[in-house]
């Protein structure tokens, strides 16, 4: 049940992460995902914990993990970007509800009281649950989502937006803005033993279509209003009472994890910018 599990805030880059809490997650998270190489990801990135602004900890009774939500501010095309760069979900607590329980918790108990406001959320994922939850997202909120696999018509602005963060997220990548796909940029390549999702699904279907196994789909969510403080604080609780009244499509698999090579200051130049002193101009 998902009133089992209690969630904790941590803040790496603000307070650190000491190595026996970050040992211990590392650990936790490839004993509740075991259909997942999740030992294997982090050999390729060891310090991957520590880069997120904050992380989302929900933890069992036992204080085993149940879930994991992972997110850093970047800045895009002048606006605040939220980049969603972890969510999983341990295999016993799939369709729990906890993956809505832990957006709840982003979106009423973290985010109001983050010095930004997100314009953008950013995921990039092999995941098709991932991208049925964004759409879900942006029909309550009222937001654009990139790219648009229903119909294979990307709105012009968005595929704009969508190479800018591309730029921001995986400088040294190649990204076809037409489908979304972010090549060879999947830590380790075969994170995955095969896409998730039910065989026959149109999502699915784009998924296997435009994706080998080391890409990733870039998404990008637009949401309104967060220029006025009363619209955001509105779209924030009309999404926590849809998340809390299950609105918010559940998920079978371990949701999504992103597994891109560390940030450097070479490629195309967005990964190496100063984002605390751009978002702080930014702040509401």
């Amino acid at each position: 049940n998902v009133t089992d599990a209690s969630i904790e805030v941590v803040r790496p880059r603000q307070n650190g992460l000491n190595a026996a809490c970050e040992h211990d997650l590392q650990n936790s998270l490839a004993d509740a995902v075991p259909d997942l190489r999740i030992e294997e990801m982090f050999r390729w990135r060891p310090g991957l914990l520590r880069t997120y602004d904050h992380l989302l900890v929900a933890r069992a009774p036992n204080g085993t993990i149940a879930g994991v939500l992972g997110c850093t501010w970047r800045a895009c095309a002048q606006l605040s970007l939220l980049h969603v760069g972890i969510h999983m979900i341990a295999s016993q607590y799939r369709r729990s509800g906890l993956f809505s329980e832990l957006w709840r918790h982003e979106i009423t108990e973290v985010l109001p009281r983050e010095p930004y406001r997100p314009s953008l959320v950013g995921v990039k994922t092999y995941n098709p649950i991932v991208y049925r939850a964004m759409q879900t997202f942006a029909r309550l909120a009222g937001g654009q989502l990139y790219p648009d696999v229903d119909t294979n018509k990307q709105d012009p602005e968005l595929v704009k937006l969508a190479t800018q963060a591309s730029m921001v997220l995986a400088p040294e990548h190649a990204f076809d803005a037409t489908t979304g796909a972010l090549r060879a940029v999947g830590m380790p390549p075969d994170l995955y033993q095969d896409i998730p999702g039910i065989e026959g699904q149109p999502v699915r279907q784009y998924f296997q279509r435009h994706l080998n196994p080391g890409d990733r789909l870039l998404c990008l969510l637009r949401f309104p209003g967060f220029d006025d403080p009363a619209g955001a604080h509105q779209l924030f609780s009309s999404l926590a009472v849809a998340l809390r009244y299950g609105r918010q499509q559940p998920s079978r698999s371990p949701v999504t994890i992103d597994s891109e090579p560390a940030m450097s200051n070479r490629g195309r130049g967005g990964a190496g910018m100063d984002t605390t002193k751009f978002l702080a101009a930014q702040a509401p």
